[in-house]
């Protein structure tokens, strides 16, 4: 996978090597009440060394505002 710089960044060397680079890692959890799997880490390799993105929780709701998911990542 390899990251596109759409919006909100700064073309600076950094985002420049990123967007070369195709050692970006993104690991899916499934949310099996809400039938669909989400983000749950994301690995990123940058000039400064890499970097890992982890979720701690995730609150899905539907558009009314009702809840379907709430999943706590805490202690993994």
């Amino acid at each position: 996978m390899a990251l596109v710089p759409i919006a909100g960044y700064r073309a600076n060397d950094e985002t420049k090597a990123m967007a070369r680079s195709t050692g970006i890692e993104i690991v899916f959890r499934p949310v099996p009440s809400a039938g669909l799997v989400v983000p749950n880490e994301v690995r990123i390799p940058t000039i400064s060394g890499p970097i890992a993105l982890n979720a701690q929780k995730v609150d899905i709701k539907t558009s009314d505002r009702r809840r379907i998911a709430l999943v706590n990542n805490r202690g993994s």
